[in-house]
């Protein structure tokens, strides 16, 4: 299903109208290729195009392979694979829906921001600190790795909160 799923257009003529074509027989958004990604050298252009291609990465099989983590921890536990996802899927999709509460048009970072709930929207660091102890003792898949992603997130989220007064910026926790 690409109902609503962005499509990057950038070619020459022909090629943009098929891609536009092609876009919206599937239901999808087209966007035309900004500056950094139609113009410059290639090289320019290919950095602009990897980045793009990024941030879908981000929000969608990396944001999936979050929730997994999720999913795995709850299992470590002794829940079912079918009852951990059951359990947290409500959360995840409430915590996307309130981040986009505003209207198409006023849609940005900030509205993003106060979709979060959590430790790091309070500020709460004590509880950051038993989550990181938890994830030290757990032995799961890929634990170590889980470990420094949850730190990691924590700290470019205090920062995308918070910017210059964030408050992980140099705390070893």
């Amino acid at each position: 299903d690409l109902r609503g799923v962005a499509f990057l257009i950038s070619g020459d003529e022909r090629a943009d109208l098929e891609g536009q074509r092609l876009a919206r027989s599937a239901c999808g958004c087209v966007l035309s290729a900004p500056a950094r990604i139609s113009g410059g050298d290639e090289q320019s252009r290919q950095g602009a195009r990897a980045l793009y291609h990024c941030a879908a990465v981000l929000a969608s099989n990396l944001t999936l392979g979050l929730f997994g983590a999720a999913v795995e921890l709850l299992v470590s536990l002794g829940w079912q694979r079918h009852e951990a996802t059951h359990a947290l899927a409500p959360l995840t999709r409430a915590t996307l829906e309130r981040g986009w509460q505003l209207p198409r048009d006023e849609l940005d970072a900030r509205g993003l921001q106060e979709g979060l709930t959590g430790p790091l929207s309070r500020g709460d660091v004590e509880v950051l600190k038993l989550h990181l102890e938890a994830l030290r003792d757990f032995k799961g898949q890929a634990s170590d790795e889980l470990e420094r992603a949850y730190w990691e997130l924590s700290r470019w989220v205090d920062h995308w909160l918070r910017g210059a007064d964030s408050i992980l910026q140099d705390r070893a926790l």
